[in-house]
């Protein structure tokens, strides 16, 4: 799918004129560390919402720590705005990061946003990715900047931002641009073969991971005897009960206590919530 990228600084003049080239896909930056809203996030909403565009939300991550503050920033930015696309974290900049700081911030911003029940992905450079978080955050969906040449995680694994200065009719000045891959797409409900699942990894868990089951009128899957892995790309929500190893799903939430009973009482709390 061709796309752009924008914030405050791009003059757009005419959204038809720009999706009538082509464009499908705008993402649009939201905020930057904790204290900056972009000024025509509100403004231009219902404009690319009117025009038919796909639309979604990015965050400029500032290396001032805090990344769970940054996190809620965000998300109270775009309370109520309605997004086609997964969330994203913009990291860059090798000069304004040290690796480990990069890599403690992305994980507990990644982790912060997924505990809300948002899907997340990441955006940065070719070389930020590979010496700085390759190996290092979890499975999440990439959309890669590279000018001139073609990542190789494109279109595999990795979106593309494949110019920082496009021109685009319906535009004034220079444009980021595009190709983005279905994965940073939401899927809507009839998209997905099944609403919940309940996974749960110790048979001490069982218990709690079939009331849960219960609850939500959804089958459970215990994640040690399964012969056949788990398709989670058709289930809507997922949920992982207990303790060990969960597999890195962007639209899971965990439920555990500090044992089995207390993993039975975040349960029921979690079940009064969903009502």
């Amino acid at each position: 799918m061709k796309g752009i990228d924008i914030y405050e600084g791009d003059n757009i003049q005419d959204w038809n004129i720009v999706k009538q080239q082509g464009t499908e896909v705008v993402i649009h930056k939201a905020t930057q560390g904790t204290n900056h809203l972009d000024s025509l996030l509100q403004y231009r909403y219902p404009k690319i919402k009117e025009a038919e565009l796909k639309i979604g939300f990015y965050h400029f991550a500032n290396n001032t720590g805090d990344p769970e503050a940054q996190a809620q920033y965000f998300l109270n930015a775009i309370e109520g705005l309605e997004s086609d696309a997964i969330l994203f974290l913009d990291i860059e900049a090798e000069e304004n990061w040290d690796k480990q700081a990069a890599i403690n911030f992305s994980n507990a911003f990644i982790s912060y946003i997924q505990s809300k029940n948002f899907q997340i992905g990441i955006y940065t450079g070719v070389s930020f990715y590979t010496d700085y978080l390759e190996g290092n955050i979890p499975d999440v969906p990439l959309w890669i900047a590279s000018y001139g040449n073609q990542p190789s995680l494109y279109p595999d694994k990795a979106s593309w931002q494949y110019s920082e200065s496009g021109e685009l009719s319906g535009i004034v000045g220079n444009v980021d641009l595009d190709y983005f891959i279905d994965n940073i797409l939401l899927k809507k409900g009839e998209e997905y073969e099944l609403k919940n699942i309940v996974g749960f990894n110790n048979q001490v868990d069982k218990r709690a991971a079939e009331y849960l089951a219960d609850f939500l009128n959804c089958p459970t899957v215990d994640l040690t005897t399964t012969v056949n892995p788990v398709d989670y790309s058709k289930v809507e929500n997922i949920y992982f009960v207990g303790g060990g190893d969960f597999p890195q799903i962007t639209n899971s939430k965990t439920i555990k206590g500090n044992d089995r009973y207390d993993t039975v009482i975040e349960v029921l709390k979690n079940i009064g919530k969903l009502k």
